[in-house]
């Protein structure tokens, strides 16, 4: 066989190659995005992003090698499939980006209303709000705007005489509900963030998701935000990875 040919079949089989990877990129990228219980792509984000990599990892090295064979039809079926390997990639990125600012807005809303926690508290003698109540005992002593027009917590900037328009994607430990804090004697778990949105949520650790960020390392842990309670009174906003939710404290008093 002669030696262009030899280029020639090398080079069409890398454009192809290319191209399926191309493909396969799109529709991994498609249907992992899609997720949902049972889905065969049903994958933590961390191993989807990874794998979006290694397909166009594999586009451009096809691409290139069709470039160096210098066979037009080769290329061409390169090409398409760097583009397509490329867009994936970006997607990836894009998605990895969108984790990172969804956990510091999370981050940012639990600082507030720890705020009106403790304002809350401050008026009540020391006192937590009711684990069935938190939400409404919240806005109605809040002195600011800002407490209760946040798009975590009430889902919008509306006032708090829009009661159906309200919903918090957070919740409250029910073991503390109307407990004083001066009755505190270890770091305990106030508040959790949840997936779904509801009003006066509250629960403890049966009622926490697995995860409510998924990760990719090393960008983003996977894991949740928690608002604690020290036995100083104040409050401590914490991200806690997966791995480490068994250690957090439910109950405010340390048993005899």
């Amino acid at each position: 066989m002669k030696p262009e040919k030899t280029k020639r079949r090398t080079s069409l089989c890398l454009g192809i190659l290319s191209l399926l990877t191309g493909g396969l990129s799109v529709v991994v990228g498609s249907m992992g995005l899609l997720g949902g219980q049972g889905n065969v792509f049903d994958v933590p984000l961390d191993y989807r992003v990874l794998l979006w990599f290694v397909l166009a990892v594999l586009g451009v090295l096809a691409v290139i090698s069709g470039l160096i064979s210098r066979f037009k039809v080769g290329v061409v079926l390169g090409a398409i499939g760097a583009v397509l390997c490329t867009f994936v990639c970006f997607l990836a990125f894009v998605i990895v980006g969108k984790g990172i600012a969804l956990k510091a807005i999370c981050y940012h809303d639990l600082q507030i209303l720890t705020r009106a926690m403790q304002e809350y508290c401050e008026q009540n003698e020391g006192t937590l709000p009711d684990a069935d109540a938190w939400c409404d005992q919240l806005v109605e002593s809040a002195e600011s705007e800002e407490y209760f027009s946040i798009g975590s917590f009430l889902g919008g900037r509306r006032g708090p005489s829009s009661n159906s328009e309200k919903r918090s994607c957070f919740a409250f430990n029910k073991n503390l509900g109307g407990y004083r804090l001066s009755e505190i004697d270890r770091p305990t778990v106030l508040l959790f963030e949840t997936r779904d949105f509801g009003w006066n949520q509250n629960g403890t650790l049966a009622s926490l998701p697995s995860t409510t960020h998924p990760g990719f390392y090393p960008f983003i842990e996977r894991g949740a935000h928690f608002v604690l309670v020290l036995p100083d009174s104040t409050f401590l906003t914490i991200f806690c990875e997966k791995s480490e939710l068994d250690s957090l404290n439910w109950t405010a008093q340390k048993e005899n």
